[in-house]
């Protein structure tokens, strides 16, 4: 059974299954960036499917940033830069996530930047909320978790002079 009619007996939608396709095909390389996909009327005789499924798959793409439309031009691949890679849809298609280096090495490089930043505020919001918590009973902690939150503050700034 093709992918096509492997899709559609799962209950998939005709032009999910192009979609799908075209997405992993565009993810492994068969359609490098800047390439102009094959004329609709082809691509819809090769999915043996309506040009209508396949005008619907070229809007999904379109909207996960692979794809753009031009006229006199057709169906043009986006630069990589473009592509929603962390569309839940776009990590799926894609046929080997382990071996995508520059994604990998992208979203590690990402990880850097945001975990540190949200476990900073996460102290202060943290220390905030113990002072808080301790006016106007607890003066002493009142004044502990208002140097840890201050403490905090500096911590997020990353600034060698402490």
């Amino acid at each position: 059974m093709t992918a096509l009619g492997k899709g559609l007996a799962e209950g998939g939608k005709v032009h999910y299954i192009v979609f799908r396709t075209l997405g992993s095909w565009i993810l492994a390389g068969r359609y490098k960036s800047g390439e102009v996909l094959l004329r609709e009327d082809v691509l819809a005789t090769w999915f043996n499917v309506g040009r209508t499924s396949v005008r619907q798959a070229v809007k999904v793409l379109c909207a996960k940033g692979m794809l753009e439309t031009r006229q006199r031009v057709g169906v043009r691949v986006r630069d990589r830069a473009d592509w929603r890679m962390l569309n839940p849809a776009v990590l799926s298609w894609n046929p080997n996530l382990s071996a995508d280096i520059e994604l990998v090495s992208r979203l590690l490089e990402a990880r850097r930047i945001i975990e540190p930043a949200a476990a900073d505020l996460s102290a202060i919001e943290a220390a905030y909320l113990g002072m808080e918590a301790a006016i106007p009973h607890d003066m002493d902690l009142c004044c502990d978790t208002d140097l840890a939150f201050h403490r905090g503050i500096v911590a997020a700034s990353h600034n060698i002079v402490r």
